[in-house]
């Protein structure tokens, strides 16, 4: 009759592999929140409204209209100096 609790107090447990030790996961979360920290660019343009773009930099204003044949105009500083608008003509 003890071998068949043994039994199932031993099935019920999960096995030694499944168990992840405390600091292993910690390791884990934290090289999981670097990659996709490093999967998003910091300095991309991003559209806003009617054809208007917002970069961190001219240059890379200048660079993004380039690529397609265009001109970049600057319209003024992105809200909250986070930049600059600019538009591709």
């Amino acid at each position: 009759m003890m071998g068949a609790v043994a039994r199932a107090v031993s099935i019920a447990r999960p096995p030694k592999c499944a168990r992840i030790p405390r600091m292993n996961r910690l390791a884990l979360l934290t090289i999981v929140l670097t990659i996709a920290g490093c999967g998003t660019p910091p300095n991309e343009v991003v559209p806003l409204r009617d054809g208007t773009f917002r970069a961190r930099m001219y240059d890379q204003a200048i660079v993004y209209c380039q690529k397609d044949g265009l001109t970049a105009s600057m319209l003024g500083k992105a809200p909250a100096e986070s930049g600059v608008l600019f538009s591709c003509k």
